[in-house]
């Protein structure tokens, strides 16, 4: 298989607030199937347009990016889904976020000839230990209380890279930026 390495910005290539670094990869068939990769997230980056909030995610009330800069995602099977007309992969992976590693899902489009693959998915926070003034863990919180399910939706810009693994250099043209 060939190892495509992704080139990111934070106008194309985002998690909703968080970028994804460009040691994010796919590794894909001389057909152009998804069959591995990892999706790096900057958590250090993350943004977001409400004053404040940003810096508080990143604090350790949420995702103390001080001691974990990134959450990775590694993709250990690609399932086509030929019924869903707006995305052709189921992924099956596992998220490690905050030293803790759960499996889990995201759907998600390869464009072959653009190079381009877009994921959705949405997570439980409280799963990786993000439980800040959590709504579903009950308590007195009223409307103090923080939605536990947080939405990620991603782009990641491919580029052919030089990989031991690749086993034909013909099977998939380079993607060229300008084009």
């Amino acid at each position: 298989h060939t190892r495509l390495q992704g080139d990111w910005s934070s106008d194309v290539c985002s998690s909703d607030l968080i970028p994804l670094t460009s040691e994010s990869m796919l590794d894909i068939t001389q057909t152009g199937e998804v069959v591995g990769g990892t999706l790096i997230f900057d958590m250090a980056q993350l943004t977001s347009e409400s004053d404040g909030l940003a810096d508080h995610l990143k604090n350790a009330d949420f995702f103390d990016v001080e001691t974990y800069p990134t959450a990775t995602y590694i993709i250990t099977e690609s399932i086509p889904t030929p019924l869903d007309p707006d995305h052709d992969l189921i992924i099956n992976g596992e998220l490690t976020l905050m030293d803790q590693t759960h499996p889990h899902n995201i759907v998600a489009t390869f464009d072959r000839e653009s190079f381009i693959f877009e994921f959705t998915t949405s997570i439980d926070r409280t799963k990786w230990g993000v439980t800040y003034n959590s709504a579903g863990l009950g308590g007195e919180l009223g409307d103090r209380a923080i939605a536990d399910m947080v939405e990620l939706e991603g782009a990641l810009v491919l580029n052919r890279t030089e990989d031991e693994t690749s086993t034909d250099e013909e099977a998939i043209p380079e993607h060229d930026e300008d084009s």
